[in-house]
């Protein structure tokens, strides 16, 4: 049996272990909401087991990376930093192999695209919640969060992507895979499309000889041709990526949204009833996104409407001003400099 005195030292233990991991938890969940719901909008993508991480990580770090790094600095004036900084090291490692062990746990975290509606009302919900000071005023922020999470379940996702170089382009189809223009597209920006349309796998493009017939264009996946390629879409619209100018002119009649590589180009179907969106355009207002009504009518946002000073740099490039990309002398006279 323990005596009042052992019981008394254990509670207090007790109570303040309790303390610190509340206190830990709350901190982490209340950070984790804050910065999850603007990572959220940026990436596409959350942390499930966050907290959990948190919970996981941070004694290594209070008990062992913070005291080994404040030892290391004072130990550093005198040559006798390494044993600290390695200890350091070691409290480092083993809290990069908790969060990589909870990573590959982690059920799937992709999203999708975010409404900016719902980042405004949730985050607003954040402000009672977090500052006010008696229950009633943090009632305010249930309506906002009821608000905002109303708007991120009945959002409706974009149905394509333009990368702002206009080299690529990605549909959403109907099965829920990203039809993409080319056989080898970048990574890093087919990445990003698959967790914001939340497509389940990505679909390169066919081959075939000769321009489909508009009743014969896949909503499956990109049919492509020297220098057009062409998907449908559930709506009944048409894209289509293509190389230059004269190959738009041939589809202005057919297709819905026209994507043309060439930053020369102008728009060469100004009665049609095609949505030109030209890589002189891209290289001003940035990457776009389309979406379709119910009658296949194309609505484009790009990333960066209106004038910003912060991109005043981008019409400078050659594309923002109409011109070819920069090919040197030597390529242009098909000769080869002088070994």
């Amino acid at each position: 049996m323990t005596n009042p005195a052992q019981r008394g030292s254990l509670t207090r233990v007790a109570r303040t272990v309790t303390l610190y991991v509340v206190g830990l938890a709350a901190t982490s969940l209340i950070a984790g909401i804050a910065t999850g719901i603007f990572g959220a909008w940026h990436f596409q993508r959350v942390s499930p087991l966050g907290l959990v991480a948190n919970l996981a990580a941070m004694p290594v770090f209070s008990v062992v990376v913070m005291p080994a790094a404040v030892a290391g600095m004072v130990l550093m004036p005198f040559g006798l930093d390494g044993l600290a900084f390695g200890i350091m090291g070691q409290g480092l490692s083993l809290a990069l192999s908790i969060a990589r062990w909870l990573a590959e746990r982690t059920p799937v975290d992709a999203i999708g695209a975010i409404p900016a509606a719902a980042v405004i009302l949730l985050a607003l919900a954040l402000v009672p919640l977090t500052l006010a000071t008696t229950a009633t005023a943090r009632l305010l922020a249930v309506p906002l969060a009821v608000a905002g999470l109303a708007s991120l379940t009945f959002r409706e996702l974009p149905q394509a992507y333009v990368s702002d170089d206009a080299r690529l382009v990605g549909v959403r189809t109907g099965d829920g895979t990203l039809a993409v223009n080319r056989d080898r597209p970048n990574a890093f920006t087919v990445e990003d499309w698959s967790r914001a349309t939340m497509a389940s796998a990505v679909v390169k493009p066919a081959k075939d000889s000769e321009i489909p017939r508009p009743e014969e264009i896949s909503p499956a996946r990109f049919t492509c041709t020297a220098g057009l390629c062409l998907i449908g879409h559930g709506s009944g619209a048409v894209i289509a990526h293509v190389s230059t100018m004269p190959d738009a002119e041939r589809i202005c009649d057919v297709a819905s949204v026209i994507v043309i590589a060439d930053p020369t180009a102008a728009n060469p179907c100004p009665h049609g009833k095609a949505q030109v969106i030209t890589a002189r355009r891209l290289a001003l207002e940035g990457s776009a996104e389309v979406r379709f009504d119910g009658f296949g009518n194309a609505s484009v946002t790009h990333a960066l409407p209106g004038a910003r000073p912060w991109h005043d740099h981008r019409r400078f490039s050659r594309a923002a001003r109409g011109m070819a990309p920069y090919e040197p002398p030597n390529k242009k006279a098909g000769t080869k400099p002088a070994s």
